[in-house]
């Protein structure tokens, strides 16, 4: 038996269904569903997106997200670098 990547992320439904669940592992979608909104890409509220997904159902590879504590990191001790030269 070859083992195919999708059947070791599912052994044991590979297992138990037999060659349909080894068929069915190979023919993974290329795009996940987001597990935050089941794929609907609805957010909490009526007429709101999803916060994990943005609202495409599927599951973000990236973050759109600047990286906020980085950028307050920078901007603090270019402050410091600043008020020291100054000060």
């Amino acid at each position: 038996m070859n083992l195919t990547p999708a059947m070791i992320k599912r052994p044991t439904l590979v297992y138990l269904m037999g060659a349909d669940a080894r068929q069915c592992a190979n023919d993974e979608p290329d795009e996940l569903i987001c597990i935050g909104c089941n794929g609907s890409g609805e957010g909490q509220y009526e007429g709101s997106r999803c916060t994990s997904c943005g609202g495409s159902g599927t599951e973000r590879t990236y973050s759109a997200e600047p990286d906020w504590d980085a950028i307050r990191k920078e901007r603090i001790e270019r402050e410091l670098i600043e008020g020291a030269q100054h000060g």
